[in-house]
């Protein structure tokens, strides 16, 4: 199955069980500067 790096939408969700809020889009963040904590194989770290 290859590696896919974006949770499918709907599916990432909080320690409380609940939605994903944005918080880290002005500027944007991540490994991927997506703004999310998305990580490929190229994350090494």
């Amino acid at each position: 199955m290859p590696y896919d790096p974006q949770p499918h939408p709907g599916s990432a969700r909080n320690v409380l069980g609940g939605p994903l809020q944005s918080c880290s889009d002005d500027p944007l963040t991540g490994f991927l500067r997506d703004g999310c904590c998305s990580s490929d194989p190229r994350d090494i770290g």
